[in-house]
């Protein structure tokens, strides 16, 4: 569950070269073509959400003839359950994680974030029996205003968790994971909802520019949503058939483009020995059980070309543009025979027997793996690969075990580090472990994992502790002394209408206010009103201690174009500059008066985040 070459299973497949004389072979280079056949670039298209209509959108590609990948969230169970996903991959496309629930991961806690991405992994395996290396970020790559580290902890918990590949366009989670740690796309959409010819060609030219001065990430795509009508795919059919087919070009789900691009960028080929005519070469290979498809390299030599390459298991294929076929050897390009989930008792009605528990030390950081074979044959290969919350400073590990008999028990210990920061030590912890073994030529897979019972927010976290005025008509306190309010233990103007934040969300560490996600229709005419409203305000007012005087940083989500914003502290009026203002607070208590209006628009009608801090807690 780690996308480190270093950790991934792999193994050394010899072959040999035979050319014309033995000068030529004694000069001969061999390497891996970074795509298969040659090709130029790789092309797929990318759909999300469990819609239904993701079956019309297949129907299109297959008669265009390109391949793509649908990312879905499993907590929609009459999707899960209605065959979708399983048409699909037989229609050669692959599936992709995109979070259990479908939140806006910006907003939640980052180990609530890291959560929805491992268990939908989990769910998605099970469901379609094939490893699921590729996610795509609900909503896009946000930024927290509050916690600049939010976003590349989510990014790092995707790589951690096994994922790879992505269709999110490249530099959009920020500076890591790199695009050999999880392989982007240069993606454009035409429209989703009423494609358009003019934006296909725009993004087309765009994209194809791009994806050719990138050598490192050789792939552009289509797409984001299967919402269009038969006229909407028509098009999209006709427009795929016109500019998509170029003969080379590779058309690639993510299951397959991830597959061959692990290997082209994390393996390699060496020359082993020069005998007569004959060169002897050794290329590294990993396991497809873990990169996602089987798929043969594509190989290419320099200095001399071969008359003929083979292994000991036979003759290699000449490929497009002067390649060579090298299939994965044996039982070896293999994917898994079963993958099944262990209940909370590390069994599983699959592999009877088997027992897998996890067990975090959270005090020590430490998790341990045990894993009792009681199957009545030994098991063998054991890779046990275990990932950690965003709370923790080491993100995965894995362990190995070349065999594990029949009657006795294995276990691994796993150090997790050190708590992150104090605020990332709250909200659920989540503890998944894959372990992957193979029995006979079988390869299977079991997941385990374990949930710690929550740590809820502290009551002087702002979730908690503050208190809101409003929404409501502003004019009323305009005559207020907001400074004298903002002194800590000052009484409040109003003080019977003050009340806690309005968060439902136990996971939204900071989110003071959530309210509806979409404002339309007559029901919301209210909302609508009052976000419209010039009067209309909402004040926040929270104290909080320091150990010692000095700047500290307020972190909210209220930019500093918003209407009529106004800070106080301490008894006087700080001009407000955004979303990160630096503020000085006193030794013990301190008061923070904020206003703040109510948005309309955008994925909350009406949401508050607060933090106070520097960098290190808030």
């Amino acid at each position: 569950m780690t996308a480190s070459a270093a950790d991934f299973p792999s193994y050394r497949q010899t072959f040999e070269a035979t050319f014309v004389t033995a000068e030529e072979a004694a000069r001969a280079e061999c390497a891996i073509a970074p795509l298969p056949g040659g090709a130029e670039l790789a092309f797929g298209c990318r759909w999300d959400d469990s819609s239904p209509a993701h079956l019309a959108k297949a129907a299109m590609m297959g008669r265009a003839g390109v391949k793509g990948t649908f990312y879905v969230s499993a907590s929609r169970t009459e999707f899960m359950e209605s065959g979708i996903l399983q048409k699909l991959m037989e229609g050669g496309h692959a599936i992709g994680n995109h979070t259990w629930s479908h939140p806006q991961l910006f907003e939640r806690n980052p180990n609530a974030g890291f959560r929805e991405i491992a268990e939908n992994r989990i769910a998605l395996e099970t469901a379609i029996q094939r490893p699921v290396v590729s996610y795509v970020s609900p909503f896009g790559w946000s930024k927290n205003p509050l916690d600049p580290e939010h976003r590349p902890a989510l990014a790092a918990a995707v790589v951690a968790t096994g994922h790879f590949v992505t269709q999110d366009n490249p530099g959009t989670w920020g500076d890591a994971p790199s695009a050999t740690d999880l392989m982007p796309c240069w993606r454009f959409s035409a429209n989703d909802a009423k494609p358009s010819r003019e934006l296909f060609d725009e993004g087309f030219r765009e994209m194809l520019g791009k994806a050719r001065g990138t050598p490192d990430i050789p792939r552009f795509g289509l797409g984001t949503h299967s919402w269009c009508d038969e006229s909407g795919n028509a098009l999209q059919e006709d427009l795929l058939k016109e500019r998509c087919l170029n003969p080379d070009w590779a058309q690639l789900n993510d299951w397959e483009y991830g597959a061959y691009r692990y290997e082209a960028v994390h393996g390699g080929v060496r020359k082993v020995s020069v005998r007569g005519a004959t060169a002897t070469f050794e290329a590294t290979r990993f396991l497809p059980a873990f990169t996602g498809a089987v798929l043969p390299l594509s190989l290419v030599f320099s200095g001399a070309e071969p008359v003929a390459v083979g292994t000991s298991e036979g003759d290699l294929a000449r490929g497009e543009r002067g390649t060579w076929a090298l299939p994965h050897a044996g039982v070896a390009g293999r994917l898994h025979d079963r993958i099944a989930r262990a209940n909370a008792d590390g069994l599983s009605q699959e592999f009877p027997g088997l027992r897998v528990m996890v067990e975090p030390e959270e005090e020590t950081g430490r998790l341990n793996v045990r894993i009792e074979n009681r199957t009545g044959r030994d098991l063998r290969r054991i890779f046990v690969a275990a990932a950690f919350p965003p709370k923790w400073t080491v993100r995965n590990a894995c362990a190995a075990a070349e065999v594990l008999p029949d009657g006795d028990t294995w276990g691994c210990a796993f150090e997790m580090g050190n708590i992150r920061r104090g605020d990332y030590a709250f909200g659920s912890a989540y503890y998944p472990v894959s372990v992957d073994f193979a029995d006979g030529d079988g390869i299977f897979r079991v997941w385990a994992e374990k949930a710690m019972p929550r740590v809820e927010v502290p009551e002087t976290a702002p979730v908690r502790a503050a208190r809101i005025w409003g929404p409501a008509d502003a004019t009323a306190l305009e005559g207020a002394d907001w400074a004298a309010a903002s002194v800590p233990g000052a009484p409040l103007p109003d003080e019977e209408n003050w009340h806690a934040p309005e968060a439902d969300d136990p996971d939204g560490l900071w989110c003071l206010v959530e309210k509806k996600r979409n404002a339309k229709g007559p029901a919301n005419a209210h909302v609508r009103a009052l976000a419209e409203d010039p009067r209309q305000g909402r004040f926040v007012v929270y104290d909080f201690d320091a150990p010692e005087a000095g700047p500290v940083r307020l972190r909210t989500s209220v930019p500093a174009t918003r209407r009529n914003v106004a800070l106080w502290v301490n008894g006087e009026r700080v001009p407000y500059s955004g979303s990160a203002p630096t503020i000085e607070a006193r030794k013990g208590r301190n008061r923070i008066v904020l206003r703040a209006d109510m948005v309309l628009g955008g994925s909350k009608t009406d949401a508050l985040y607060l933090a106070v801090g520097d960098k290190n807690s808030h």
